[in-house]
């Protein structure tokens, strides 16, 4: 039988309460992953995440105008950047707030906002607030454990926007609906098409054991009008795109190492499994925490008598609406590569609130169960407990305390996040008391970390070299071969060349450059569509022949750290030729 409260809703065992309530907020409160990521972020004086490299650094334009004058980079990434996150940025910018340290902060309100409206999301489909409570941590956890919220970049906006969407699409609340259908065009386009896709199978619904047209006026109103304003945003999104020149067709990438099984974007060439799983071709479920995975027994447990299943809503269905858009637009994105962008950018985002929430279903379920077990077993006076039954609760306790504090441990979250945090201050400072319009040449991978940690421009590296516009990538190409050919060539006059058409100020090498295997460390280098310049390089340096830079390090370098020599471009301009040190052997 199952028992209600006084106003006919089902009432939930003061024991199960207790247990979830006791997993959830004494183990794993939200907090500590937030507060992780607190510790990160702050704790050096150079420290930026990853992806924040890319999509916040030249945003400091709106603090500062006069930064990265005439960037080929910045002004790649500041024009395909939505207008609505940039909007966002430039209002604090506006009252004095650094991008890069907005960047650092708006992680814990993005986080804070999808976990308010994914507890009332959940709320609709399972009307028990504990249970509310283990799917808001599991979210935290999914999103946490990933490098998107704590990017700052537009993805990460996309949690509170999907969260609030959900919630509000199945209140059947119209208005609120359209507008974050409007917020997420402008912010993070390509997720519309899913917002969409999720309003088109409400159209349908399945009854009688057969497909038919919803015979709810409002479904169709909000589609309308939801197209028209996804339509609004995107296809002038999409006309300012276009301006950056044609992306690569498919045949050209699958003649591009890029594109390859080692690239940086991995599409052709890898394994039925990566092709699915991994990569910008895949699905990509969330793999942690590995709680999430209890999810697959959603199906199971609504099938069966459990008294959970009975409490659930018919309102559940959102979870199918959003899987049926999802993989609908993840075939077609495959269908039409690269029209509509990679594939992954369909699944991977919404499977994380839909593995959640089913996730945390099952576990309530199996805590209602554990806690009437746990009744009958303490009511019927067996004595003490079997040593089966005790090493059953002792393996259960041992994977809930796993699955609650393993995601919140710092080092496993700095991993997964993806932090870099700068070792060569000297250089930093230096470079920014630099001119603003000064140019840096490098093919080492500090280079990726000047302009956040100096704000001075690179003349091309490994984490800008993004391959999607030709014209911008093979500037791009065009750059690391340039300096490639002069880094390493025995004429000095083949550099002083090369510093003149670019005009660089600086040149940073590392202390190791003249070893080969340095160079074929460099992934992007390594796979890249120039990879055989590369391999001949290696090769001429695995033969003895010594470039003429080596010869000008130790006249030409202002700083210097433990890896890393600074030169002064100038310097080497105008150096005459002279003969390098002998090579040790």
């Amino acid at each position: 039988m199952q028992v209600k409260n006084n106003d006919g809703s089902p009432k939930i065992g003061k024991i199960s309460l207790q247990i979830s309530h006791l997993v959830c907020s004494q183990s794993a409160n939200p907090d500590l992953l937030r507060a992780t990521f607190y510790l990160f972020a702050f704790s050096h004086q150079y420290i930026i995440q990853d992806d924040a490299r890319q999509h916040i650094v030249w945003l400091q334009r709106l603090i500062d105008p006069q930064l990265f004058p005439n960037d080929v980079i910045a002004d790649y990434y500041q024009a395909i950047a939505p207008v609505g996150y940039t909007t966002f940025y430039a209002f604090f910018a506006k009252l004095g707030i650094e991008p890069l340290l907005l960047a650092k902060i708006v992680p814990l309100f993005i986080s804070l906002i999808t976990s308010i409206y994914g507890f009332k999301l959940f709320l609709q489909i399972l009307p028990v607030p504990s249970a509310a409570f283990i799917s808001t941590l599991i979210l935290n956890q999914t999103i946490w454990l990933k490098d998107d919220v704590i990017s700052a970049s537009p993805r990460a906006f996309l949690y509170p926007l999907f969260a609030a969407f959900l919630y509000f699409l199945v209140k059947r609340s119209t208005i609120p609906c359209l507008i974050i259908i409007l917020l997420q065009g402008l912010i993070f386009p390509q997720i519309t098409f899913v917002y969409l896709g999720i309003l088109s199978v409400r159209l349908f619904q399945w009854r009688d054991r057969s497909l038919k047209i919803s015979q709810n006026r409002q479904d169709y109103v909000v589609w309308i009008w939801g197209l028209a304003i996804a339509l609004a945003v995107i296809l002038p999104f999409s006309h300012h795109l276009s301006q950056l020149g044609v992306a690569f067709t498919v045949e050209q990438m699958k003649t591009m190492p890029e594109f390859g099984t080692q690239g940086r974007t991995r599409y052709f060439g890898v394994s039925p499994f990566d092709f699915v799983m991994n990569g910008s071709s895949g699905i990509r479920p969330p793999l942690l925490p590995l709680v999430i995975w209890t999810s697959l027994g959603l199906s199971f447990l609504l099938k069966s008598q459990h008294s959970v299943s009975r409490l659930v809503t018919s309102k559940i269905n959102i979870l199918v609406h959003v899987l049926i858009a999802s993989f609908s637009l993840f075939l077609l994105a495959h269908y039409l590569f690269p029209k509509l962008y990679y594939p992954n950018r369909y699944t991977y985002h919404s499977l994380r609130f839909v593995m959640a929430i089913a996730a945390s279903i099952v576990l309530f379920a199996w805590l209602k169960s554990a806690q009437q077990w746990l009744a009958q077993r303490l009511s019927s006076n067996q004595g003490a407990f079997t040593l089966k039954e005790t090493f059953s609760t002792s393996l259960a306790g041992l994977l809930i305390a796993a699955s609650v504090l393993i995601p919140a441990t710092p080092a496993l979250v700095f991993l997964v996040e993806s932090w870099n945090i700068g070792n060569n201050a000297a250089i930093y400072e230096f470079l920014a008391a630099q001119p603003k319009d000064i140019l840096i040449a490098s093919l080492d991978d500090e280079a990726d970390n000047i302009p956040a940690f100096a704000q001075r421009s690179v003349l091309v590296s490994g984490e800008f070299a993004f391959a999607f516009h030709v014209n911008y990538y093979g500037e791009m190409r065009q750059r690391a071969e340039a300096t490639l050919q002069a880094q390493y060539s025995p004429n000095l006059l083949d550099m002083q060349r090369f510093i003149q058409y670019y005009g660089v100020d600086f040149f940073l090498v590392h202390k190791d450059f003249l070893e080969p295997q340095y160079l074929l460390t460099k992934v992007w280098l390594v796979n890249s569509s120039f990879q055989r310049q590369v391999f001949e390089t290696a090769t001429q340096l695995q033969a003895g022949k010594i470039p003429a830079l080596a010869g000008a390090v130790e006249r030409c370098a202002i700083a210097t750290t433990q890896t890393l020599h600074l030169l002064d471009a100038h310097c080497i301009e105008s150096s005459q030729p002279i003969k390098p040190p002998p090579k040790e052997p």
